[in-house]
C-alpha cells in the first residue's frame, strides 16, 4: 500500500511572523506595487493620477464635514456619514481627474522623451500616491471603529500609526490654496464627526481626534 503524502505544515516561526506583522505586511506590499506601477507609467501618467489624488484628499477633507451634516437628516451615525461624504467627494475628484487625462493622453508621448529619469520619477510620484492610499484607507477604518474591533493586529503593527499621519501631513499643504479658511485636519474631522454639538461624545472618537492634533 502507498503511503499517504504528509502535508507540509509551514514551519512556526514563519506562522508567527505572518500572524503578528500581517498589517505591516499589507502596508509594505500595496505601497511597493505602487511605487512598481509608477515605474511603469512614468512620470506624467503618474503625475495626473497624483493631483486627482491629491485634490481629491484637499476637497474631501474641507467639504465632509458639510456634506455630512446633510446626511445625518436621514438619522445616520456621524461615523457612517463622515466616511460616505470624504469617499463621495474624493472618487468624484479622482474619476474627474482619470477623465481628464484621457483628454490629454497626447501627454503621454512626453515619457518616450524623457527616458529613465521619467520611469524614477514615476517611482516618487507611485511612493507618495500609494503612501497616501494606505494612510486614506487607515484613517477610514480608524473612524469606523474596525480598528478597535479588531485591535490585536493593528496593535502590533509598527506601520499603522505612522501611515496615520499621512493623510493630515498631506492635507496641511492646502493651507497654501484655502485661504482664509483653513482648518486643521483634525478640527475639519472634529465638526464632520459633529464632536462639538455632542453632550457625551464618544471617548474613542475623542481619542481619534487627539490622534491628529
Amino acid at each position: 500500500m502507498r503511503s499517504k503524502k504528509r502535508k507540509r505544515s509551514m514551519p512556526e516561526g514563519l506562522s508567527s511572523f505572518l500572524r503578528d506583522n500581517f498589517v505591516d505586511l499589507i502596508i509594505v506590499v500595496t505601497i511597493a506595487a505602487a511605487i512598481y506601477r509608477g515605474y511603469r507609467r512614468g512620470f506624467i501618467k503618474e503625475f495626473l493620477g497624483f493631483a486627482g489624488l491629491f485634490v481629491g484628499v484637499i476637497l474631501g477633507v474641507r467639504y465632509m464635514s458639510d456634506l455630512s451634516s446633510l446626511l445625518m437628516t436621514f438619522n445616520l451615525e456621524s461615523q457612517t456619514t463622515t466616511i460616505i461624504s470624504f469617499l463621495v467627494i474624493f472618487l468624484t475628484v479622482m474619476f474627474f481627474f482619470r477623465w481628464l487625462a484621457q483628454k490629454f493622453k497626447i501627454l503621454s508621448k512626453l515619457s518616450f522623451t524623457l527616458g529613465g529619469i521619467d520611469r524614477l520619477v514615476g517611482m516618487g510620484f507611485g511612493l507618495i500616491k500609494g503612501a497616501l492610499l494606505v494612510s486614506i484607507v487607515t484613517v477610514l477604518l480608524r473612524i469606523s471603529g474596525i480598528s478597535f474591533i479588531l485591535s490585536e493586529p493593528f496593535s502590533k503593527s509598527q506601520l499603522y500609526k505612522p501611515m496615520q499621519q499621512v493623510l493630515p501631513l498631506a492635507y496641511s499643504f492646502s493651507k497654501v490654496f484655502i485661504i482664509g479658511n483653513y482648518k486643521k485636519f483634525s478640527k475639519e474631522l472634529q465638526e464632520s464627526l459633529n464632536l462639538d454639538k455632542q453632550a457625551f461624545p464618544d471617548q474613542n472618537l475623542n481619542d481619534l481626534i487627539h490622534d491628529f492634533q
